[in-house]
Parts: structure tokens; sequence; C-alpha cells
């Protein structure tokens, strides 16, 4: 199960970054941000192409060997729960209201506790380093 949920995030983020590389304008257009010259392109490209793709990347490669599911983890556990923290202190800031911000925040912190629920409960990770 442990390996099986590392997988899945890789997959997520794996998809995400690809389409955040391919397609920068349209990735984030549902998000209401707006692409209008080269230099926030690339700058998508980077943050929600490469990122995205480097992190689930990691995933997988934490998934495939069972020395590293627990960094694994941890790693899910720290950039969901620092990410959705984030966003969470933008819609309390900045006062947005928007549903897709709320959805994000819900995978987000959710993903993090279950991803924190395996690595404390699961038999096989047990008394791990």
């Amino acid at each position: 199960m442990p390996n099986a949920f590392l997988y899945f995030f890789a997959a997520v983020f794996i998809i995400y970054g690809v389409i955040g590389f391919l397609e920068p304008v349209s990735s984030v257009a549902n998000m209401g941000i707006i692409i209008d010259n080269n230099h926030a392109k690339i700058e998508v490209r980077a943050t929600y192409g490469g990122l995205l793709v480097g992190l689930g990347v990691l995933f997988a490669y934490s998934a495939s060997r069972d020395s590293s599911v627990r960094f694994g983890l941890v790693a899910i556990i720290c950039i969901l729960t620092t990410v959705g923290l984030s966003r969470l202190y933008g819609i309390i800031v900045d006062g947005d209201n928007e549903t897709i911000q709320w959805d994000f925040l819900i995978m987000e912190l959710v993903g993090a506790v279950i991803a924190a629920l395996i690595l404390f409960l699961h038999p096989s990770l047990k008394g791990g380093s």
C-alpha cells in the first residue's frame, strides 16, 4: 500500500507537470492566472512543469525501493502540508474564495494526512529510521 500511494502521487505530479511544461498558458488558466509574456510562460514551465515532474520522479523512485518509502512519504507530507498551508494563508489574506482553491486545499491536506497515516500505521514501516 505505501508503494502504491507513492506511485499514485508520482503519476499525478508527472501528468500535471508534463501538462504545465507543454501547455503553460492553459495549465493555469482555470486558476485565473493570465500568461501574457514569455517570461511568465517560462516561469510556469519551470514551476508547474519541471518542478512537478521532478517531484513525481522522486516519488516514483522512493516507491521503487523499500529503503526509500519512508523518505517518499515524509516528502509528500512536507510538500503537501506546506503547499496547502500556503494556499490557506493566501485564501485568508488575499480573500480568494474560488472553489478551485478550496478543492486544491482539500486534496493537499487530505493527501498529507493519508501519507502520515500510512507512515505511522502501516506495519511494514514501523520501527524504520
